[in-house]
């Protein structure tokens, strides 16, 4: 029964105090248009870029990614392709722009601009810089597996050498009484046993390295090209109008009762 009598009142009030609930909750609302309206559009271009790989390993993590934009030396890089002042304000505004993230070997990256254009610009740019240091990296993978493969090359002809020599040595001195010759020709055998043991692995490695020059390795490349979109992304207007409503009603309804607890007559016994 208190219960009731507790939501009768609570209802009176609001029937009561509806002209300062209603004058806040208006209030929110044209403050929070006001305000949406005022504040520069957002406009957001994104563009995705499959990192590319040397073997299974990844040229970049998209962890590194991330941490190399957030270099000075590459922001710079970024502020003078879009032909802006190398300043320490403009570079940070420029790096508020730009979100990356990844899943798994994919980068996503996000840029931000006043119109869509400039944020079509930033992007382009930043998958630029992207692609053309993956390109170096992936060049240099190349570039050390072609000197790996012609080092191995050359010691497998060393070795081709060394047990054609080992073997002439054996046969010349395998026909002896001799127990010093004995061991001079057990001591050549163990030395061929090595050597053909490390002629095979290396030819294994050889095998597994000229996999990885002619199939196993693939650049960075672009997989979503970025489109330029006429919808800003902020203001969100609809959504800080309804949250300045709700705030609006929850604080005209605090204010209402407020006023009613103060202007209630004090019991005196």
């Amino acid at each position: 029964m208190e219960e009731e009598i507790d939501l009768r009142d609570y209802l009176n009030m609001i029937k009561k105090r509806w002209k300062i609930i209603l004058g806040v909750f208006l209030s929110s609302i044209i403050i929070s248009v006001v305000v949406s309206f005022s504040l520069p559009k957002v406009y957001e271009v994104r563009v995705m870029i499959r990192i590319g790989k040397a073997r299974d390993e990844l040229l970049e993590t998209g962890k590194t990614v991330m941490k190399v934009f957030e270099t000075k030396s590459v922001l710079s890089d970024v502020v003078k392709r879009l032909n802006l002042p190398v300043t320490e304000k403009e570079i940070e505004r420029i790096k508020g722009k730009i979100y990356i993230s990844e899943v798994g070997d994919v980068l996503e990256v996000k840029g931000r601009g006043n119109t869509p254009e400039k944020a079509l610009e930033l992007v382009r740019f930043v998958a630029k810089v992207i692609l053309e240091r993956h390109e170096l990296l992936f060049n240099e993978r190349k570039f050390f597996l072609k000197e790996y493969i012609s080092g191995v090359e050359n010691q497998l002809v060393e070795i081709e050498k060394n047990i054609k020599n080992l073997k002439k040595k054996i046969k010349r001195n395998e026909q002896t009484d001799s127990q010093a010759k004995a061991y001079i020709v057990q001591g050549y055998i163990q030395n061929l046993e090595s050597s053909s043991e490390r002629y095979n692995r290396l030819k294994v490695e050889m095998h597994e390295k000229r996999l990885e020059e002619s199939y196993e390795a693939t650049p960075s490349c672009i997989i979503a090209l970025p489109m330029k979109s006429s919808v800003p992304i902020l203001p969100r207007k609809k959504i800080n109008i309804l949250i300045a409503a709700f705030v609006g009603l929850i604080i005209g309804l605090g204010l209402a009762g407020l006023v009613e607890y103060f202007e209630q007559p004090v019991n005196k016994n």
